[in-house]
This record gives structure tokens, C-alpha cells and sequence, in this order.
């Protein structure tokens, strides 16, 4: 098995990482960020999906979901961070019920689908003013 790796686009911790995070090159990566509040998890997945996303070149899909932060809330955070007075950016923010036996990521929530007393996902896009 040959393997690829992800950079986070931070070197410290790629660094850290031998480079990245290595993944089989034939999957996908699906990567959870898990720590107590304040600890910066949010900022960290932002700013690899932002940085990744930019750094493309070969029209990979990159998707950042999160349960506990509303979207208004990850919008301030990736306004304040990557976007100059005036820039542009396409942000949409969906959920979908989770109907599997298990998942960390998932909690009881509204749902826009009418499925009554069923686990969330939340799960978001970005797009540049092209729609990349």
C-alpha cells in the first residue's frame, strides 16, 4: 500500500506530522478534530481547509462540518481571518439526519427534512466568486 500525504499548510505542525497527515492514496481523508472548549479545534480545521482549498490545484473537494458552532459564527471566524474589506465568498451551511447506530458528530436537533427526535449532521461549502 502506497501512501499520500495532506498537508496542513501550517508547518509547525507539519512538522510535527513528518509532513503531513499520510493517508492510503487511493481514500479519501476524513479527519476529526477532538479537544475541550477553547482549545482551538475550530481554528485548526479552518485554517486546513482554507489553506488546502486555496493551495489546490487539482480540484479536490474539501467539506468542514462542525456541531457545536452555528454558521454565523464559523462565517466570523473565517471573515476575520482569510478575507480582505470588500472580497467576495460563497458560504452555504445545510444538516441532514443521521439515521446509523452511532455517531459522535451527530445530536438531536431541528430538522429541515421533518424527521422528528433524529441526530444532526451539519455540514457546510465554500466557494470562491467562480464557484470553485
Amino acid at each position: 500500500m502506497t501512501f499520500a500525504t495532506l498537508k496542513t499548510g501550517i508547518d509547525g505542525l507539519d512538522g510535527v506530522l513528518a509532513g503531513g497527515i499520510r493517508y492510503p492514496d487511493d481514500a479519501a481523508v476524513f479527519l476529526c478534530i477532538a479537544g475541550g472548549p477553547g482549545t482551538g479545534k475550530t481554528l485548526l480545521a479552518l485554517e486546513m481547509v482554507v489553506r488546502a482549498w486555496l493551495g489546490d490545484q487539482d480540484g479536490a473537494t474539501f467539506l468542514y462540518y462542525s456541531v457545536e458552532h452555528a454558521p454565523d459564527a464559523i462565517q466570523k471566524k473565517l471573515a476575520a481571518r482569510h478575507l480582505a474589506e470588500g472580497a467576495l465568498a460563497l458560504y452555504d451551511l445545510s444538516s441532514s439526519y443521521f439515521e446509523g447506530r452511532c455517531c459522535p458528530l451527530a445530536k438531536i436537533g431541528y430538522s429541515r427534512d421533518g424527521k422528528r427526535n433524529t441526530p444532526q449532521v451539519n455540514y457546510g461549502l465554500l466557494t470562491t466568486r467562480a464557484g470553485c
